[in-house]
């Protein structure tokens, strides 16, 4: 909590890079960022502009391969993703 006149000073939602993948990935729910947005960020390297727009759809890992380094993912569409930058938050989806 802050007092009644301040106002937060840092972003209240912190993105990091994820450069290993991890068996903890498993089940988890990807937001797919839509390409302008990801655009928009690339400029400005600020994170909301990740998280504030709208994303183009949502992706569950249903296997990670660890020795190769791939996520196999289930979409709801076939062919390509918009965009490879993908929202990981608490979420995940087991059938």
């Amino acid at each position: 909590m802050l007092p009644v006149s301040a106002k937060q000073s840092t972003d209240p939602v912190q993105l990091l890079p994820i450069h290993d993948i991890t068996p903890t990935l498993k089940h988890a729910i990807l937001a797919v960022c839509h390409p302008s947005a990801v655009q928009n960020y690339n400029v400005s390297g600020t994170a909301s502009d990740l998280y504030l727009s709208g994303v183009a759809g949502f992706v569950a890992v249903e296997n990670v391969d660890m020795s190769r380094d791939i996520l196999s993912l289930l979409s709801p569409c076939s062919g390509s993703l918009p965009s490879f930058h993908l929202l990981v938050g608490d979420i995940t989806w087991m059938e």
